[in-house]
């Protein structure tokens, strides 16, 4: 994620779905992007990296009327010139351009209330995924003989408006949101010089949502939230496969779908005693979901992602509807104001749907819902006067109905579909240790040439196994669901993750501040797909950074930094392709070792 114009970025882990946006049974990311507040500020950043990838960045902000209208404007343009190597074609590909708008006002006509409008508008036009095959390309190459095709336009507008109200310091919030997107992608699946198999497809997606929320502090003990969250969403994906060695080479479909969701939710965190709290909430959803499918078959077909239009569904037509309540609860205690234990206890859920991608009337029925019980307990601190910070946490998650994705070599071709598969059970602990070894206020004595403003010591550790406790779907494709299934391993888990980091910022009498950090961070190997026949490589990420910012030049900062400084191969894909395909495996890999430099500028 390029943090250009990003003000916050918060990570949560287990299901956030009673308060947060649509349901969900995993963690969530809440990124927010820099308001203006009024102050006139300027920012540029240029950037370079290996093999000419090349970020353009930049923002100005100000008032428009004192006190009262604040606008922004950011811009951004990415010109990357690929970095995989293509044999088949004797240059590197993967070639993107990319750019994004960002205007955002603000407008404070009282004290007590604040409207927020941000648009934003996003283009990504270049060349086609690249992907490798193990058996044909070494890392970082690739043999396709398909350069492909990517494309993405996005357009959103989001409001938010805050309203001071009484009693309890009450606000009231509403974000809503409209975005719209369409995406084309064509690409080489089997990756290799022989004409044999390419994938094309086409999205078109519309989404409206809103949240109304109000909260506020009751008797000085009581914070309380509630609120109601309105999803609309219109969905049309059509894909086209061809797989020249087969009797029906080419064939094509798709279908769409709408959605509706509603959510209504309450939360109350309840100070039993000035160290004790007590959190107690819940949340009721209700979802829609209509599908008309045209199934993927011979052409000339009723969809076509050449028009990126289906002219009728003459196969499937269905509607469904999902209901659930999320309860919440969880304790929090203050043994001092900086060390607190804690324990919870919430449920995750996800929504059935369709696939879109259906062959049949028995592939076209929907598929359920899928939940997960999920309890936590664990302790934050920080100690030695803020010198120590040392969090620790266990988990134990208990999912019922996941929806597992199942790869079927069909007589047509590969095919994926989604569908319950299976009860288990996710467990772990993580921790993560920060020490501050040196700090400015107290190392800064006297006139030297050299001054330790801070240095940091940072380390991360996580724990997770996963098993199976039920199957209900034959997920290693032997036509039988027995204990082969069963003691299959639980894909995307990588039983230890760790990570380590130093940081140092120093000042020099003279000329200004320079910064330096390292960081390593290493992720096992685990499974990728439901039949355990594709894994993904265990990987280690070293990189490091050195910024210098010059007394001379005010608002200025240099950087330096290196990514992946191991040059090791990373890729969250790995499908093992069949014999026709010419075997092997389809990877899309992330970047190997990176050189970069990057001058940001602030007026």
């Amino acid at each position: 994620v390029d943090t250009f114009d990003i003000d916050s970025i918060e990570i949560m882990r287990g299901p956030q779905g009673a308060l947060s946006g649509r349901n969900v049974t995993g963690g969530a990311v809440s990124i927010r992007t820099a308001r203006p507040d009024g102050t006139f500020r300027a920012r540029a950043r240029i950037n370079y990296e290996t093999r000419e990838n090349y970020t353009y960045a930049g923002s100005i902000e100000g008032a428009l009327v004192q006190d009262k209208l604040f606008a922004k404007l950011t811009g951004y343009y990415n010109d990357d010139n690929g970095y995989f190597y293509n044999r088949t074609y004797g240059r590197h590909t993967g070639k993107t351009d990319t750019w994004f708008l960002r205007p955002t006002l603000v407008f404070k006509p009282v004290d007590t209330v604040e409207l927020t409008l941000i648009g934003e508008t996003f283009k990504l036009t270049g060349e086609g995924p690249v992907p490798r095959n193990p058996d044909y390309a070494p890392p970082f190459q690739t043999t396709a003989d398909e350069i492909g095709l990517s494309y993405l336009r996005a357009n959103s507008i989001t409001s938010e408006s805050v309203i001071e109200v009484g009693p309890g310091d009450g606000r009231i919030t509403n974000i809503a949101n409209y975005r719209e997107i369409k995406q084309r992608n064509r690409f080489d699946l089997d990756a290799q010089q022989a004409d044999v198999s390419i994938v094309e497809n086409y999205l078109e997606q519309y989404q409206i949502s809103n949240e109304l929320r109000y909260s506020a502090r009751f008797w000085d003990r009581v914070d309380f939230v509630t609120g109601l969250y309105l999803f609309k969403q219109h969905m049309l994906y059509i894909e086209r496969d061809t797989n020249k060695p087969l009797a029906t080479p080419i064939i094509e479909g798709g279908g769409q779908t709408d959605q509706k969701s509603v959510g209504v939710f309450v939360n109350a965190d309840i100070n039993l005693t000035d160290s004790l709290i007590l959190g107690i909430g819940g949340r009721y959803s209700h979802d829609e979901k209509e599908a008309d499918l045209n199934f993927r078959r011979a052409i000339p077909q009723p969809c076509q992602v050449a028009t990126e239009d289906c002219t009728s569904f003459p196969d499937y037509s269905g509607k469904v509807r999902f209901d659930s309540f999320i309860p919440k609860i969880g304790i929090k205690y203050y043994i001092d104001p900086d060390v607190q234990i804690y324990g919870s206890y919430t449920k995750g859920y996800r929504s059935g749907g369709y696939n879109l991608k259906a062959q049949s009337l028995g592939a076209a029925e929907p598929f359920g819902d899928e939940t997960t019980n999920s309890f936590e307990v664990g302790l934050k601190s920080d100690l030695f006067d803020r010198r120590v910070r040392f969090n620790i946490a266990a988990f134990y998650n208990k999912a019922k109905d996941l929806q597992r994705q199942g790869t079927f070599n069909l007589p047509t071709g590969p095919l994926s579909l989604v569908g319950n598969g299976a009860n288990a059970t996710i467990k772990g602990i993580e921790g993560d240790l920060t020490v501050k070894v040196a700090d400015g206020n107290t190392l800064m004595r006297g006139d030297v040439s050299v001054v330790a403003d801070g240095f940091v010591l940072n380390g991360t550790l996580g724990i997770t196994d996963g098993k199976y406790t039920k199957i209900t779907a034959d997920l290693n494709g032997d036509g039988l669901i027995n204990d082969g299934d069963l003691n299959l391993k639980l894909p995307r888990l990588a039983p230890v993750t760790y990570g380590f980091g130093a940081y140092y910022d120093t000042s020099i009498n003279g000329f200004g501040a320079v910064g330096a950090q390292v960081t390593f961070n290493h992720r096992d190997a685990s499974w990728f797909n439901d039949p355990n026949t594709g894994r993904l490589p265990a990987f280690d990420d070293l990189s490091a950074n050195l910024s210098v910012q010059p007394d001379f030049l005010e608002g200025l900062k240099l950087s330096v930094y290196a990514k992946n400084l191991l040059d090791e191969e990373n890729t969250g894909n790995n499908s093992p392709l069949p014999a026709f395909q010419g075997g092997g495996a389809i990877w899309f890999p992330t970047r190997g070792r990176i050189y970069g430099v990057e001058l940001d500028m602030k007026f």
